[in-house]
C-alpha cells in the first residue's frame, strides 16, 4: 500500500526544496521579460533602423542575468528591503501540509527535477567554457598578417570608428569565416584563403569586424549565452539568441554601408567571402563552437536582400538609436524591478500553512497498514483517505481519526484506521513548546502488488 502521489504533491515536493522556487519564479519572470523583447522587436520590425532593432536584443537578453541578480539581492542580502508582493500562491492542500505526508517516492521527483535542472545548466555551461578556450587556442595560434599595409589600414580604420583599444589581426588555418573577439585586446581572425582575396573585399571584412569590436558584441555575446545556459528551460531564451545573433550582422552591415561603402558593392564583396570560406567544402570543417557562421545560406541570403533593399541605417539613425536607447532603459528598467520585487509564483507563508512542517511521522503508515484477508481473496484494490489529529505528544487519538473517502467503501476503513493510529509522531514545536496539530490527512493505496 502506498501514498497516492497528486500533482499538488509533486508540485510541493519540488518547491520545498530549497531555491527551487526561487528558480521556478525566475523562470516564469524570464519568460515575460522575452514576450515584452518579442513585442518590442515585432513593432521595431516595421518602423526602426537595424541598429536599434539589435539594441532591443542585446538589452532584452543582457536583462535576464540582471534580472537574477537583483533578485537574488532582495531575497539574500539582510537589510530592510522591501517585501515581496505575490501574484500567484501555489495552494498547500492539508494532504501535504504535513512534510510526513510525502512519500519518499513522491518526494524524489523534486530532487530529479532539480538535478535534471541543474545537470542540463552545467553541460550548457561547460559547453560554453569550452567554446571560450577554443578561441583562447584561435588567439594562440592565429599568425600575425605579414602584409604591414593591412596592419596599417587596421590601425587607420580603427581609429575612424572611435576603437582606442589596440586591435590585432591574425590569420588562422582552422577558421572558415573572419571573425572578431576579445574584450581589453580584441582580435580579428581571418581564414587562411583570404591573404588572397581583393583589396575592397578585405577593406569590407575589416570595416564589418570593427563595428562588432566597437559595440563590444563579443562581450554581449558571451553575456547572452551565459544567460541561456542558466535559463535554458524557457524556450524563448534560444529564439531570442537566434534574433541576437542575426541583428548583430544586420546592424554591422548597416554600419559599413553608413560608413560610404556602396551597398551593391559590399553585397558583392560579402558573397564572394560567403563563396570562398563555405563553398565546394574545400575546407575543413569549423571546430571553434563559439565562433558564430554568419554566411551561412539563410543568414546570408537575408543579409544581401537587407543590403540591396536600402534596410540599413545610416548617420540619420543616431538620434533614433539615442531615443531607443532612453526607452529601452525606462520600460526595462521598470519591468526588471516590478518583476524583481514580485513573488510571480510562490508557496504560502508558515502562518498560512499553519506551521506544521516540522510535524513528521517517526514510522512509515504504509509498513503498519494490513491488506484485509476477504479484500485479497476477492482481489479486490482501493484506497482510503484518512483525516486526524496529533496531541501534544505526538499520538494519534484515535476517536480523531475519520474516513473522509474510501473506494470502495467499508472494504479498507479498518485497516486504514488502525494502521493511521498505530504511527507516532514528532510533534510540532512552537517556541519551544508542543502544540497539537489537527487536520492531518493520508491517501493509502491498496493494491494487489504489494501482496
Amino acid at each position: 500500500m502506498g501514498l497516492l502521489a497528486t500533482p499538488d504533491a509533486l508540485i510541493a515536493s519540488f518547491l520545498a526544496i530549497p531555491g527551487a522556487a526561487i528558480l521556478l519564479d525566475l523562470l516564469i519572470k524570464s519568460l515575460v521579460v522575452l514576450l515584452v523583447v518579442f513585442l518590442l522587436a515585432g513593432v521595431a520590425s516595421f518602423k526602426l533602423q537595424s541598429r536599434s532593432r539589435y539594441l532591443i536584443w542585446t538589452v532584452g537578453m543582457l536583462s535576464l542575468p540582471v534580472l537574477a541578480g537583483i533578485e537574488l539581492l532582495i531575497r539574500l542580502v539582510p537589510g530592510d528591503l522591501p517585501d515581496l508582493r505575490s501574484l500567484i500562491v501555489i495552494p498547500v492542500n492539508e494532504q501535504f501540509q504535513s512534510a510526513g505526508s510525502l512519500s519518499q517516492k513522491d518526494s524524489i521527483w523534486g530532487w530529479w527535477l532539480v538535478a535534471v535542472y541543474l545537470g542540463v545548466a552545467l553541460l550548457l555551461v561547460g559547453r560554453l567554457a569550452w567554446g571560450l578556450y577554443q578561441v583562447r587556442c584561435v588567439r594562440r595560434e592565429s599568425l600575425p598578417s605579414a602584409d604591414v599595409y593591412w596592419d596599417g589600414r587596421l590601425e587607420s580604420i580603427s581609429r575612424n570608428l572611435g576603437i582606442t583599444r589596440p586591435v590585432a589581426l591574425g590569420v588562422h588555418p582552422d577558421i572558415r569565416t573572419p571573425v572578431s573577439f576579445g574584450f581589453r585586446r580584441p582580435m580579428v581572425a581571418l581564414p587562411e584563403q583570404a591573404v588572397h582575396w581583393d583589396a575592397n573585399v578585405l577593406e569590407d571584412v575589416l570595416v564589418h569586424e570593427l563595428c562588432h569590436i566597437r559595440r563590444f558584441d563579443w562581450v554581449a555575446l558571451v553575456i547572452a549565452q551565459t544567460a541561456a545556459c542558466l535559463f535554458w528551460a524557457n524556450p524563448l531564451v534560444w529564439w531570442a539568441m537566434r534574433c541576437f545573433h542575426r541583428e548583430a550582422e544586420y546592424s554591422c552591415d548597416a554600419d559599413v554601408v553608413a560608413s560610404g561603402r556602396n551597398d551593391c558593392d559590399y553585397a558583392r564583396s560579402l558573397l564572394f567571402v560567403a563563396q570562398c570560406c563555405l563553398g565546394a567544402g574545400s575546407l575543413p570543417r569549423q571546430k571553434f563552437g563559439m565562433i558564430s557562421q554568419s554566411v551561412t545560406g539563410g543568414v546570408l541570403r537575408r543579409r544581401l536582400q537587407r543590403i540591396l533593399r536600402a534596410e540599413v541605417g545610416g548617420v540619420s539613425a543616431l538620434r533614433e538609436y539615442r531615443a531607443i536607447a532612453l526607452l529601452l532603459t525606462i520600460c526595462i528598467g521598470t519591468l526588471l524591478f516590478a518583476l524583481a520585487t514580485t513573488n510571480v509564483i510562490a508557496l504560502p507563508d508558515s502562518s498560512q500553512m499553519g506551521d506544521q512542517v516540522d510535524l513528521y511521522p517517526l514510522a512509515d503508515p504504509r509498513a503498519q497498514a494490513h491488506y484485509p484477508e476477504q479484500a485479497r481473496q476477492n482481489r479486490q484494490e482501493g484506497t482510503v483517505q484518512v483525516r486526524f489529529s496529533v496531541d501534544e505528544s505526538g499520538r494519534v487519538p484515535r476517536d480523531s481519526i475519520e474516513i473522509v473517502k474510501a473506494d470502495p467503501s467499508g472494504v479498507f476503513d479498518q485497516s486504514a484506521i488502525e494502521a493511521t493510529a498505530a504511527v507516532e509522531y514528532r510533534p510540532k514545536v512552537i517556541d519551544g513548546v508542543p502544540v497539537p496539530v489537527s487536520g492531518v490527512q493520508y491517501v493509502f493505496r491498496y493494491e494487489l502488488e504489494d501482496l
